[in-house]
């Protein structure tokens, strides 16, 4: 299954589109500020079908995902200009140039989940899942990755 990721500017609460490989919208993610971090929400036809929290953990970049009764969290930090992601609550993990956009996502057994591909001339993400009962989460850590603010990457590296 092909998803694109794409950012979405047409009014203030919205983050981003996900639709499939034949352009149907499938997901639209808001987004709002509260007291704790950002709190983004990815709907579908009205309802959440998952929640993604900015933690704002002071050395680290960290997302909570929740969807159904499961949540993951995803950890980002920056060594050397390259970032490494850690995952908590799912056996996956990352292989791939994160800051330049093309990556795998692995399972324990190193079985590709999902691919991601950026393509920087149409200023969208390409996400091929294949393991179609995570496709929440493989699209929520490509939201979170997307949501990186590349700007502040300093202040994500470790000393």
């Amino acid at each position: 299954m092909k998803v694109f990721i794409r950012r979405d500017t047409s009014d203030e609460h919205a983050r981003y589109l996900i639709d499939d490989e034949f352009e149907n919208p499938l997901y639209n993610v808001t987004g709002r500020m509260t007291a704790s971090g950002e709190l983004m929400k990815i709907m579908s036809e009205g309802y959440t079908a998952a929640k993604i929290r900015d933690m704002r953990l002071p050395v680290v970049r960290a997302y909570s995902v929740s969807y159904a009764s499961e949540n993951i969290k995803l950890f980002f930090t920056v060594r050397a200009g390259e970032v490494r992601v850690r995952f908590s609550g799912i056996s996956w993990r990352i292989r791939g140039d994160v800051l330049g956009g093309s990556y795998d996502i692995l399972d324990a057994d190193s079985t590709v989940i999902c691919t991601v591909y950026k393509h920087f001339s149409k200023n969208y993400s390409e996400l091929t899942i294949f393991d179609t009962n995570r496709e929440l989460f493989c699209i929520a850590a490509a939201i979170c990755v997307e949501s990186l603010n590349l700007e502040r990457v300093a202040d994500l590296q470790m000393t």
